[in-house]
């Protein structure tokens, strides 16, 4: 699967994974991939895992294996065989071509592998709303989802903090808003819009 498009390309997977391609990446995987979840990366994309312990899934990117039971996770591809990881939920299991050794990630986690050498850093997470006005996060969500959000005028300069974990479920996020404002949330998927309104 290619994504030579400027924008992301969702892929639901067999297994009920869900791929977000970042544009010019690619991934391969084999016709027999709910028993095989094995997947090939050039570029960068952003990982939702299906859970089955019974069969590991394995991102394969440039000299880097990421193995995983069921979690949210990144991997980018970088100049020169660079490959960075950033783990989001679960855990990941890290292991790089002639090195004996496994890195276990925790959330918040990043790994990098640059020039044969490898690191582990912390990474912020979340994105963090402090006492802004509520239209801050409406924008945040028609940036990082796409989705236009309609909200009854009152509330659009409501103040609002909210922390997010960043890859965040956007039904998590429209229930959150819709539980602290007491509002009803109708979500089309045809047009990409949300629809605040009240109870």
């Amino acid at each position: 699967v290619e994504n030579p498009t400027t924008k992301v390309k969702l892929i639901n997977l067999p297994d009920s994974t869900v791929v977000e391609l970042q544009p010019n990446a690619k991934l391969e995987y084999t016709s027999d991939f709910a028993d095989n979840r094995k997947i090939n990366l050039n570029g960068t994309a952003f990982f939702k895992v299906h859970k089955d312990k019974e069969h590991p899934f394995r991102v394969f990117c440039g000299e880097t294996t990421t193995t995983v039971l069921g979690t949210c996770f990144t991997v980018t591809e970088g100049e020169e065989d660079s490959v960075s990881v950033k783990l989001y939920e679960g855990s990941v299991q890290m292991t790089v071509i002639g090195n004996s050794h496994n890195w276990l990630l925790s959330p918040g986690e990043e790994f990098v592998y640059n020039e044969q050498e490898v690191t582990v850093e912390a990474f912020n997470r979340f994105k963090d709303f402090d006492n802004v006005p509520l239209k801050s996060v409406l924008k945040y969500i028609r940036d990082s989802y796409g989705y236009e959000v309609i909200m009854p005028k009152s509330y659009i300069n409501m103040q609002i903090t909210l922390r997010l974990n960043e890859k965040e479920n956007l039904t998590d996020v429209i229930h959150i808003l819709a539980e602290m404002y007491n509002l009803n949330p109708q979500i089309n998927e045809e047009i990409k819009k949300v629809t605040f309104k009240s109870r």
